[in-house]
C-alpha cells in the first residue's frame, strides 16, 4: 500500500514491523462485524447471531488472531529473504524487520551471534554456561514444574531467563565498551542468542496471542455463551475435586476403622 510511493518506505517498514500491531486494530473492528452474523447462500439470507446460543468471538479476540497473523508472516519473512537487495545501486533492506533508528532485524542478526564453524568445545565460558543452565533446568522440572500449572510457568520463566540472560550480558556488554560480542564464547560458537530472540519474538509471541484469542484476553471479561460455558466448566471442576475429597476422606476412614 505505502512502498511504492517515494515517500511510502518509512510507513511501509513500520508496518512490515511490530508496527503491524497498529494496523490490526482497525481491521479487528471490521473484521469483527462479520463475526457477528451468519450467512447462507441458498436462499440468501444474512442474519445475527445470537450471543446466548453459539460462542462469538470479541473484538480483542479478534485483534490477537489478526495480529498473531502479521508478525508469524514477519517470521517467514526473515528465514524465506535475503537480509538485503541492491536496487539501483542502493543496498535496500529486504527481509529484516524494523524497529526503529538503524535497528533491523534479519537473518544475519541470527547468524552474528555465534562464532562460525559452531561445536568449539575449548571455549572458555562453554561448559560452565552449560552445566549451570542444565542443572537450574532439570531442578526446576523434577522438584518445582509438576506442583501446578503455575509453578510450570513460573519455572518455565525462570529456566528461560537463566538460559537468556547471561547471553544478553555477554553480548551487550562488550558492545557497549566497544569490543567485540563475546556471547559465542557460552554456547560453543552458536548462534542461540540470535535464535532465542527470534523464536520469542515471531514464534513464541503469535502462539501467545493465538492462545488469547480462544482462551480469552487476561484480565478482560468474557460475555455471552462463552462466559457461561467457563462457568459451567468451573463448576464441574469445583464438582469433581469436591467428589475426589470425599472419596479420599471415606477411603481414610475405613482404614482408621480397620
Amino acid at each position: 500500500m505505502f512502498g511504492f510511493l517515494e515517500w511510502g518506505d518509512p510507513v511501509y517498514w513500520f508496518f512490515h514491523g511490530y508496527g503491524w500491531i497498529v494496523v490490526a486494530i482497525p481491521l479487528a473492528f471490521a473484521w469483527s462485524i462479520f463475526t457477528m452474523f451468519s450467512l447462507r447462500w441458498v436462499p440468501f439470507k444474512v442474519t445475527k447471531r445470537d450471543p446466548a446460543k453459539e460462542a462469538i468471538i470479541t473484538i480483542p479476540e479478534v485483534f490477537c488472531l489478526i495480529a498473531a497473523g502479521g508478525i508469524s508472516h514477519l517470521c517467514i519473512d526473515i528465514i524465506g529473504h535475503p537480509p538485503t537487495v541492491i536496487i539501483d545501486s542502493n543496498v535496500v533492506p529486504w527481509g529484516a524487520i524494523w524497529f526503529g533508528d538503524n535497528w533491523w532485524f534479519s537473518i544475519d542478526s541470527i547468524l552474528a551471534t555465534g562464532d562460525f564453524p559452531c561445536g568449539q568445545t575449548g571455549l572458555p565460558g562453554f561448559f560452565p554456561y552449560l552445566v549451570s543452565v542444565l542443572a537450574i533446568t532439570l531442578l526446576l522440572m523434577m522438584f518445582v514444574m509438576q506442583r501446578s500449572s503455575k509453578h510450570f510457568q513460573i519455572a518455565s520463566v525462570i529456566a528461560i531467563l537463566a538460559a537468556v540472560v547471561p547471553l544478553v550480558i555477554a553480548f551487550v556488554g562488550p558492545l557497549l565498551s566497544g569490543s567485540e560480542p563475546v556471547a559465542y564464547q557460552l554456547t560453543g560458537g552458536e548462534a542461540d542468542l540470535g535464535v532465542d530472540v527470534f523464536i520469542g519474538l515471531f514464534f513464541f509471541v503469535p502462539l501467545v496471542l493465538l492462545w488469547m484469542s480462544y482462551d480469552g484476553i487476561p484480565f478482560v471479561k468474557k460475555r455471552g455463551l462463552r462466559a457461561a460455558i467457563e462457568r459451567i466448566e468451573a463448576e464441574e471442576r469445583a464438582s469433581a475435586k469436591q467428589r475426589v475429597a470425599e472419596v479420599i476422606a471415606a477411603a481414610k476412614t475405613r482404614e482408621n476403622r480397620d
